[in-house]
């Protein structure tokens, strides 16, 4: 079970989190090979950012799930 921390200081289960994330998003990230869950995390946060418009749950400073 690997743990990942948002930039505020919150931490979570990886496995919980990417049952939360956009399917397409997840996929596309995955491919590029990331060298740990937290550097995945991270930039799966500044792409949804960019497609929504607004910060993934778990990138907030009181996640709401």
């Amino acid at each position: 079970m690997t743990k990942i921390t948002n930039q505020h200081g919150a931490e979570f289960d990886m496995d919980a989190v990417a049952n939360l994330m956009d399917d397409d998003i997840r996929e596309a990230l995955h491919s590029q090979g990331f060298d740990s869950d937290q550097a995945f995390f991270e930039a799966y946060c500044r792409a949804h950012a960019e497609l929504y418009g607004e910060e993934f749950t778990f990138a907030t400073r009181n996640p709401q799930v």
